[in-house]
């Protein structure tokens, strides 16, 4: 009897700890679905079984068209059409062809969207439909090898058309590489110049050379910018409120930073952002840093260390001279990625007319930017200061 009793109490234990791992799992599989289905991915408990749409704003879609574009080493640009709409540009090699298409049904079909499509020769233009919530227009160039006719001209397909190739000249492309970080090891500028082309270096205000290295880059005939600390995200703000933007700084702590800046740096014609991914994404605060940079008859380059970033926009829309960054040129510190992005670069210039790269100061860069200079001169590429990419832009 009882034997009986504790087989019973055994089977009854037994029961009950596979009534709580299934209520555990239950919760679990519940709440990562959840997550899933808040952040826009596809769920099969909220989608499929309960019918629940994904609710996404164009601002939302427009976050993650970017993110797509960069993860797979996409050139992109993108405008407002109206309150709900964007057209978006992306241009890419062939080879990244097919792997965009089917990543960006992917991200249609976890924003409950479905996409329409019509093709050109070499243009491939989507309408990227979320119900009556908004409706951005998608356009894909899909770069062709050039049909050489001389030295100077060369046959080109206009989208859209009947009518027959045309032979234009095409003036050379347009590329800038920035170069970040300078003044904390002295005799950097030095390499810059044995590099013997066109290069912008971004010097740190408070950073112990800048003054030293200033001089000497402009005695060299380079370009110097302003490599503004702004505070990131991750909380590695290693510069105190008299150095640094931060998401409450006020008008009068702007207006003493930019000016200890200028006096540090004199020769500097222009600004962009180190970190930044605190500051840059607000875009009260930008305007506010904007209006005082204005004053500065500074231009302005958007570095993009977050895809949450409204500077260029901002900067755009008051009238200032700028740009943002196209390329990481190192975000990867080796030889072989130095160098794939320098084609990258290559690629998006080839087709914008203008595309602009950061990197910074690692022997792998500077190596990499050296090898890579008769590809430049071969793919009528030049490379010029940021001040005149700005400017080509205006």
């Amino acid at each position: 009897m009882n034997k009986a009793k504790k087989v019973n109490k055994s089977v009854n234990a037994v029961i009950w700890y596979f009534v709580l791992f299934l209520l555990v799992a239950s919760v679990t599989i519940i709440s990562l679905e959840y997550t899933d289905f808040k952040a826009g991915r596809p769920s099969f408990i909220f989608n499929s079984l309960l019918g629940l749409a994904n609710t996404t704003t164009p601002e939302d879609l427009n976050k993650k068209l970017i993110f797509l574009a960069e993860s797979e080493q996409v050139a992109y640009r993108y405008q407002k059409i109206n309150n709900n709409s964007y057209i978006f540009h992306f241009t890419m090699d062939q080879a990244q062809q097919k792997p965009f298409l089917s990543s960006l049904k992917k991200l249609a079909a976890t924003v409950g969207g479905h996409i329409g499509a019509g093709e050109d020769s070499n243009r491939e233009l989507f309408f990227l439909t979320i119900e009556d919530r908004s409706c951005h227009l998608l356009q894909i160039r899909v770069i062709q090898e050039e049909i050489k006719k001389s030295e100077h001209e060369t046959v080109s397909i206009k989208p859209f058309t009947d009518k027959k190739p045309e032979i234009k000249k095409q003036g050379p492309a347009l590329a800038a590489i920035i170069i970040d970080d300078l003044g904390y090891q002295d005799g950097l500028s030095h390499q810059l110049k044995s590099l013997g082309i066109d290069i912008t270096a971004a010097v740190i205000p408070e950073s112990p050379f800048a003054e030293a290295e200033s001089k000497r880059l402009r005695q060299y005939g380079l370009e110097t910018i302003i490599h503004l600390p702004m505070a990131a995200r991750n909380n590695q703000n290693n510069y105190n409120r008299e150095q640094m933007i931060f998401p409450d700084s006020s008008p009068e702590e702007i207006t003493a930073i930019l000016k200890r800046a200028r006096d540090r740096l004199p020769f500097a014609v222009g600004l962009n952002n180190h970190m930044g991914s605190n500051v840059t994404a607000r875009r009260d605060l930008m305007e506010m840093f904007l209006s005082t940079l204005a004053q500065e008859s500074l231009f302005f380059i958007d570095s993009r260390t977050t895809t949450e970033s409204v500077a260029y926009d901002q900067a755009v829309a008051m009238g200032i001279p700028t740009m943002y960054r196209d390329v990481f040129l190192d975000d990867v510190v080796s030889y072989q990625n130095t160098r794939q992005q320098l084609k990258r670069l290559m690629l998006i210039a080839r087709q914008k007319q203008r595309a602009l790269a950061i990197g910074h100061p690692h022997q792998t860069t500077f190596e990499a930017i050296r090898d890579s200079l008769p590809e430049f001169q071969s793919s009528r590429v030049k490379i010029v200061f940021a001040s005149v990419l700005v400017q080509s832009g205006s």
